[in-house]
């Protein structure tokens, strides 16, 4: 494909070279292009109305945040931080089912009982969160 820049373009990319911002003119417009694609994933991101509930859930638990820090009911970072790590090693354990429907009956069923007592009912992890194999991964 071959593009044409205006006169104006061409003195931009070739400005931020010179200045040392980027090292080629490549590396500029790979950099455009990049934040091109960003800018319209940003846009279709904040129409989704998935997204739009998460992002005003989120901020509902802010708020709450701020009033309990306001009121000194804070936690230790460290607790904290000791917290989120367990967290994403749960989050992040992926098993594969057994293939057999009586065995993997029994499997999701102690699966469920350990996802109840891992997870308070706070957490908002839901308890379908267990993988089926997936032939096609190269990893199952």
């Amino acid at each position: 494909m071959q593009i044409t820049l205006s006169p104006e373009q061409t003195q931009i990319l070739e400005t931020l070279v010179k200045q040392g911002q980027y090292s080629s003119l490549e590396e500029a417009i790979n950099t455009a292009l990049l934040l091109l694609i960003d800018d319209l994933t940003q846009s279709d991101t904040n129409n989704n109305p998935n997204y739009l509930a998460w992002v005003e859930e989120t901020r509902k638990k802010i708020d709450i945040a701020r009033e309990q820090a306001q009121r000194g009911e804070v936690l230790n970072a460290e607790d904290v931080l000791a917290q989120l790590r367990d967290k994403v090693k749960k989050a992040t354990d992926v098993t594969i089912l057994p293939e057999q429907i009586a065995e993997r009956e029994a499997w999701l069923c102690l699966s469920r009982h350990q996802l109840n007592n891992a997870y308070s009912q706070e957490d908002d992890y839901p308890l379908d969160a267990i993988k089926i194999a997936n032939p096609d991964y190269a990893g199952s």
